[in-house]
């Protein structure tokens, strides 16, 4: 199956196969029959922004997963002098561009993500982002 148009589901897809008895057989049954099932996960895609606008298309700044399913997820945001600005475990959250009430100043930031996928194999991204006012 093409899976490029799902973009929101968790990536665990369960397959089976269901045969049905034609209508008009001979005997008059209309039977249905379903195999066994077979359940397995997509593999976790990511994307990382390189900028962040306020306001902007994106209101917030967080990765972008294709088909994220798993256990257990940290994002944390670190300004120039390395000082954690924003933290939360929930991968629908992302950073609003504030800290401490107040719109962050233009300028470099840095990012921390541990996650687990679906498997629960443990992976961790660090970088560098632009916040452009």
């Amino acid at each position: 199956d093409d899976l490029n148009g799902i973009t929101s589901a968790s990536g665990v897809f369960t397959y089976w196969i269901e045969a049905e008895e034609n209508l008009g057989n001979t005997f008059g049954y209309e039977e249905k029959s379903l195999s066994n099932q077979v359940t397995f996960a997509q593999k976790t895609d990511l994307f990382m922004p390189n900028a962040f606008r306020p306001g902007g298309v994106t209101p917030t700044f967080k990765p972008v997963f294709l088909f994220f399913n798993g256990p257990s997820y940290l994002f944390q945001v670190y300004n120039r002098w390395g000082q954690l600005i924003f933290e939360t475990n929930q991968s629908s959250e992302g950073w609003d561009g504030e800290y401490q009430g107040r719109p962050a100043p233009t300028g470099t930031f840095l990012y921390r993500l541990v996650y687990q996928d679906f498997d629960g194999k443990s992976f961790e991204e660090r970088g560098a982002f632009t916040l452009v006012r």
